[in-house]
């Protein structure tokens, strides 16, 4: 038996804001391509990483509540050995709370860690930044940051795009041009931009904006000249 004091669930940080099921008890997660570039999931051990993502959907089961008992957590994770998870909860993925959360997602539970206190609002003030999602694509929705989830074929657009500057004006540019061509017809044109010598010149000096390139439908410019490798008379 737990004393009065300790924690009795655990709960992963901002699930609500990512997982939209509300009733429903769902047979899949959102998991977004950006916790790859999240310096706190980095530092994680590969172990770790792995326990999160399968925390992820023992949440999902769980309405965001999973009972801090070691040995429900090692069923549920199918393991045969007591499982720590001390590396999440000080890297502030995870966290401890006294109080089941509620399943409607309007509720506003209060987050108790296992030394403070504190209410949700002080809490979410001293825990770490929001580590599933990039800060410049987060929209305020009644004062408080929420993702703005990435269209599709938009992330495919952004990596293979190689000049990487205002990614907000791009995702709105994406999502302004109703009449795109297929994804592949875009990439292939930027995989053939990307060889032009106007492109290559200076270090990519004149490779115009992804949002430029968008709102002018760049993707019917004509194929740009590929310069031609230099032929050498050997003597």
């Amino acid at each position: 038996m737990p004393s009065p004091k300790a924690p009795v669930f655990l709960s992963i940080k901002n699930f609500e804001r990512f997982q939209h099921y509300k009733t429903r008890n769902p047979p899949w997660i959102r998991l977004y391509y950006a916790i790859l570039d999240d310096p706190a999931f980095l530092a994680l051990d590969e172990v770790s990483q792995c326990r999160l993502m399968k925390l992820f959907l023992i949440a999902s089961k769980q309405s965001n509540a999973i009972p801090n008992d070691p040995a429900y957590i090692s069923k549920m994770l199918r393991l045969n050995c007591e499982v720590d998870l001390t590396p999440l909860i000080n890297s502030g993925f995870v966290l401890a709370t006294r109080k089941q959360r509620a399943s409607n997602a309007q509720a506003k539970p209060s987050l108790i860690s296992d030394s403070s206190e504190a209410d949700t609002s002080e809490g979410e003030k001293s825990a770490p930044a929001d580590p599933l999602y990039p800060d410049e694509l987060k929209t305020k929705t009644n004062g408080h940051a929420t993702p703005e989830i990435l269209p599709s074929g938009f992330e495919e657009f952004w990596i293979a795009y190689p000049n990487k500057t205002g990614k907000v004006a791009a995702v709105k540019a994406w999502k302004k041009c109703k009449h795109k061509p297929p994804l592949e017809t875009i990439l292939s044109s930027i995989t053939t931009a990307k060889q032009s010598r106007k492109w290559k010149d200076d270090g990519g000096r004149f490779i115009p904006n992804p949002a430029t390139w968008l709102n002018e439908g760049r993707w019917d410019d004509k194929p740009p000249e590929i310069p031609k490798p230099e032929r050498r008379l050997v003597l």
